[in-house]
């Protein structure tokens, strides 16, 4: 699978079926900092197949170019569907334990001498709390249900 690099203006997005586009701060956000994971697909005419969330996020960003992986589908109607309808999304345990682990892993590079984001700058363990819910997908009232958790396990405050 090849990827090319294409002016945000050259990519055609047609009918879309997706109405709820859903937290497009937090995605952009996303990108902002780790980068875009996955590009998006196009036609050979350069009609958007998949990731008109990441393509309105990259705009957002100001990005004048963006990853593309070209398809050749008999139907954008039917790469839609099933770019859409045939990924799965982390069960909310999953979610946990990925976040548990993002959590980890933040916690053991706050241990390393360097300089610390500002962010709870004076508790490594809430700031890593914090990233890794955010990383994991929860949402801040989740943050919160987690750290309480998380003190009554661990007793901490």
């Amino acid at each position: 699978m090849k990827v090319i690099d294409v002016p945000l203006a050259k990519i055609r997005i047609g009918d879309r079926h997706r109405r709820d586009m859903g937290d497009m701060d937090a995605l952009a956000a996303n990108i902002r900092e780790m980068g875009l994971l996955q590009p998006i697909g196009i036609d050979e005419f350069f009609m958007l197949v998949y990731g008109a969330r990441r393509l309105v996020a990259c705009d957002s960003l100001g990005w004048g170019r963006i990853p593309c992986v070209v398809v050749k589908l008999k139907s954008l109607i039917a790469g839609e569907y099933a770019e859409n309808e045939f990924r799965k999304d982390f069960t909310k345990t999953e979610r946990t334990a990925i976040g548990k682990a993002i959590e980890e892993e933040l916690l053991a590079k706050d241990r390393k001498p360097g300089p610390k984001s500002s962010a709870n700058a004076d508790d490594p363990v809430a700031r890593s709390v914090d990233i890794a819910a955010k990383r994991a997908g929860f949402k801040s009232a989740e943050v919160e249900r987690l750290r309480e958790e998380r003190a009554d396990k661990t007793g901490a405050a």
